[in-house]
């Protein structure tokens, strides 16, 4: 899992930010010659006062450092990007990642994965008088 903070400008639509954050995300991936048969998909969701989107990236890594007679390493990336409810110009990018050699039986955690990501939520500590 990993968390990175994110700094939108002041603008006022800051779902269209969200949006170009993962684009950027999507085509930085698509450059880079070492990952291959990629699928990326994304939805917006909103969590309580945020917009959110929701992707999740497929795709096949071969870096050269591989390891093994496995020729690429196959990733599963989730995640939620979210801009904060009162203070829209910073937000969050939340994901979990999932890798395993082709053809190698792996135990599988997408389902704890998927509960973290369903369980976020912003907190705003109430203010004291």
């Amino acid at each position: 899992t990993k968390a990175t903070e994110l700094l939108f400008s002041n603008r006022m639509d800051h779902r269209q930010e969200l949006l170009e954050y993962i684009e950027k995300r999507r085509e930085s991936l698509k450059i880079d010659r070492r990952y291959q048969n990629s699928t990326f998909k994304y939805s917006f969701d909103t969590i309580p006062t945020s917009y959110c989107i929701t992707y999740q990236h497929r795709y096949d890594d071969y870096d050269i450092h591989k390891k093994g007679r496995h020729p690429y390493i196959k990733v599963f990336n989730k995640g939620r990007v979210c801009a904060h409810p009162d203070l829209p110009e910073f937000g969050i990018d939340l994901h979990y990642m999932e890798q395993s050699f082709p053809e190698v039986e792996v135990t599988s955690y997408r389902s704890e994965g998927e509960q973290f990501l369903s369980s976020l939520n912003f907190y705003t500590p109430k203010k004291h008088h």
